[in-house]
């Protein structure tokens, strides 16, 4: 970066550590907005910034789908798990009382 301030390598290399897509196309934007010295760049600037704050959202509402999903996953194992659990209990009784019915009136 140094040696080369003015390479468009200066720029990419800047974050290559991070290996976000993202910000390779942001520095490439700064490098040409850089580079071309022609049209506004204040408001090409506030374009890029508003840009990272839409990408900014999207990735915390993809996180808040996540928890959310999480957060699902918590209440549905126990009530699974309760569900199962009536189903056998039930099954269960019904055969205790049909066998005690049969044995009732068969036996009598």
């Amino acid at each position: 970066m140094q040696e080369n301030p003015n390479r468009i390598n200066a720029y990419t290399e800047f974050c290559k550590e991070f290996d976000i897509p993202e910000i390779y196309s942001c520095m490439k934007m700064l490098y040409s907005i850089a580079e071309s010295g022609t049209g506004n760049v204040n408001q090409q600037i506030q374009e890029l910034l508003m840009q990272m704050n839409e990408m900014e959202a999207k990735a915390e509402e993809i996180e808040n789908e996540h928890i959310k999903f999480k957060m699902e996953k918590i209440f549905f194992y126990p009530i699974a798990a309760v569900c199962l659990k009536m189903s056998f209990d039930m099954s269960f009784g019904m055969i205790l009382m049909i066998s005690s019915f049969q044995s009732v009136f068969i036996g009598g």
